[in-house]
């Protein structure tokens, strides 16, 4: 029976045969992986402790004709700080959820490792007083690095339409295929321009660590409206739905932050 080593980031572990557990994983060369952990939930497992969610492990999976066996899990970053603040558990939870969404096993994306592995670095610094539409922005930027990663995300350095290169006066388009100039946009009156700055913010999300995004500073309706635009093109994904990833910070939501992600309208396909 082969075996596969491998640096691994726990997405999670669904118990199953009350004893056993399916893990799933996202590696560092191998992408996302599922195996069964057999007897991991008795009381005196000794890999009990090592197949938690966030951490970071060495695995050794056994293939199988059927389905993969966990045999090995060792921790080398446990990030137990992360249960200490609701932010931080927020964030590192839906960064989680949006990986293992967002990848097909056994097909590697090798910038994904990084970008979690990161995040989760973030999210156990995250300090207790973060504000709800900070952590919203910062779900919502993750899921477009993701995207962008992955290529669902249309081209935005130009208009839609006239290929005209675009500045502080732009809007999305009404299907959610890219942005408008300001002349194109004036031919639709449905649309509605990004707060200045928006675009510019926009794109600096998209090409830069999650940690350095997370320094940014910006007017409320600024925050508010990129983190709504880059949650809109989870559309372009192969999704059935809206991740629920992307509602994670509606609990505690606080009045006068801004508009919940969720109550905008995201169309998905049938």
């Amino acid at each position: 029976m082969p075996y596969l080593r491998e640096t691994a980031i726990i997405l999670s572990s669904e118990t199953t045969r009350e004893q056993d557990a399916w893990v799933t994983v996202y590696g560092r060369t191998r992408g996302k992986m599922q195996a069964l952990a057999r007897g991991v939930r008795q009381n005196n497992a000794k890999q009990l402790g090592h197949l938690e969610p966030y951490q970071t492990a060495e695995v050794m999976i056994a293939k199988g004709r059927e389905y993969d066996k966990l045999a090995v899990a060792r921790v080398t970053v446990p990030r137990l700080s992360l249960r200490n603040t609701l932010p931080g558990l927020t964030l590192a939870r839906a960064c989680v959820d949006l990986t293992k969404e967002l990848s097909r096993p056994d097909e590697a994306q090798p910038d994904f490792f990084p970008m979690l592995d990161d995040a989760l670095a973030l999210a156990e610094r995250l300090p207790d007083g973060t504000g709800a539409l900070r952590v919203r922005f910062l779900i919502a930027c993750y899921g477009w690095q993701l995207l962008r990663t992955s290529g669902f995300v249309p081209p935005l350095d130009r208009c839609i339409r006239c290929q005209n290169p675009l500045n502080d006066q732009a809007g999305p388009e009404p299907n959610g295929e890219g942005w408008l100039c300001a002349s194109c946009a004036v031919t639709e009156r449905s649309i509605s321009f990004f707060p200045p700055m928006t675009t510019r913010l926009l794109a600096f999300a998209g090409s830069q660590p999650l940690s350095r995004v997370a320094g940014v500073t910006a007017p409320i309706a600024v925050l508010d409206a990129a983190a709504t635009w880059m949650a809109s093109m989870f559309r372009h994904a192969p999704l059935a739905e809206e991740p629920a990833a992307l509602r994670l910070a509606d609990a505690w939501l606080l009045p006068g932050s801004g508009p919940f992600i969720h109550r905008k309208t995201i169309p998905y396909p049938s």
